[in-house]
């Protein structure tokens, strides 16, 4: 695209598209008293205005998601609830409230029953958004582990990918199992470096959640 206008002020943080009708893009703008209220163009992007309203959710960040599985259904989060419309998002109604606060979420776009959801730790769910099952662990180092701090979440060809604070990671079976997609790339982000005062050979670093280094 060669040129661009605006079609609303604001913190938009979030954008998502009808699958079949590049006429109808749905926004969320995290601003004033338009926090409660998802932002919809039926023409292409050239305006917006507000459409289903997501109760109860108090001003929290919503995240959006929609599938080639169900074109005409939008689905929202926050840490509050589950927001669900089968109308392109002229209706919403609330699903559940995971145990976990939310900084991304996405439905599959093969099966619109199959969810990810999380922060710290990521909630899966198989039915829909009527419940959610917690699948990764960050405080315990077992098979369940995923680094904490979800970022994004984008499900292609059935396959969920979460970006999270640490790495890449990706599931084939709906967040049961867990692959590290860059492990052992050398990519963290220090905090802080001392040196130490009685042997000046000895260094150390402390990194973002990835441990401290001694050189």
């Amino acid at each position: 695209l060669k040129t661009w206008q605006q079609a609303f002020s604001g913190n938009t943080t979030d954008v998502a598209f009808h699958p079949l009708d590049d006429q109808i893009i749905y926004a969320y703008r995290n601003t004033g008293t338009d926090r409660n209220y998802l932002k919809r163009s039926s023409n292409g992007g050239s305006s917006f205005s507000n459409s289903g309203q997501f109760l109860d959710n108090s001003n929290a960040l919503i995240f959006l998601s929609t599938s080639k599985s169900q074109p005409g259904h939008i689905y929202a989060a926050s840490k509050n609830n589950i927001y669900k419309s089968a109308n392109t998002g002229v209706f919403f109604t609330k699903l559940t409230n995971p145990d976990e606060d939310c900084q991304g979420f996405a439905v599959s776009d093969l099966d619109v029953n199959n969810m990810i959801y999380g922060y710290v730790d990521l909630q899966a769910s198989t039915d829909n958004g009527s419940t959610f099952k917690k699948v990764t662990k960050w405080a315990v180092q077992d098979d369940a582990y995923v680094h904490a701090d979800l970022r994004t979440v984008q499900c292609i060809n059935g396959v969920f990918y979460v970006g999270t604070d640490g790495y890449l990671a990706k599931s084939s079976d709906n967040g049961s199992t867990w692959t590290t997609l860059n492990d052992g790339t050398a990519i963290r982000e220090f905090y802080a470096v001392g040196l130490s005062q009685g042997n000046y050979d000895v260094n150390m670093a402390g990194s973002q959640d990835n441990g401290t280094s001694i050189l």
